[in-house]
């Protein structure tokens, strides 16, 4: 297990030693904002949030495969947020994630899904479909009612 999380983590480094003239995560990723984060709450907003670290190396390989992945047809309806674990301590404590890695999918202001520690292309993508599939769910229960 150690092994294969290691092996992750050095692919994503060598991959991110290779620029492809292709948008960067900075421009995927909008800061976090706590005036625009709630006010995309209180809009309805999808918005999958995580907390990352530039020196946090299991964040820089969770970026490596999360991001291409979020340029697939089935994950554009997400607003992403990125919180710098080490500026935006607010966030932080009012929404209780303390780790890095942390990935959080919100519809309002309901949470709807959290993982921590997911890094490998497999499980990330297995958390990407749980998210769709919730927050069709949700969608679906707020026009029933």
């Amino acid at each position: 297990m150690k092994l294969r999380s290691a092996f992750y983590i050095i692919a994503a480094l060598f991959m991110g030693s290779f620029h492809t003239g292709q948008a960067s995560a900075e421009d995927m990723w909008a800061p976090y904002d706590p005036a625009a984060f709630e006010k995309a709450q209180k809009d309805g907003a999808v918005q999958l949030v995580k907390i990352h670290a530039d020196w946090c190396a299991n964040c820089i390989a969770q970026g490596k495969f999360l991001d291409p992945m979020l340029k697939e047809a089935k994950y554009k309806g997400f607003k992403t947020i990125v919180v710098d674990y080490d500026k935006d301590l607010g966030f932080k404590k009012k929404y209780k994630a303390k780790d890095t890695t942390t990935l959080l999918v919100y519809r309002g202001d309901t949470e709807l899904l959290r993982v921590v520690g997911v890094y490998e292309p497999v499980k990330l993508r297995k958390f990407m479909d749980e998210a769709v599939a919730k927050v069709a769910s949700a969608h679906s229960q707020a026009h029933a009612d």
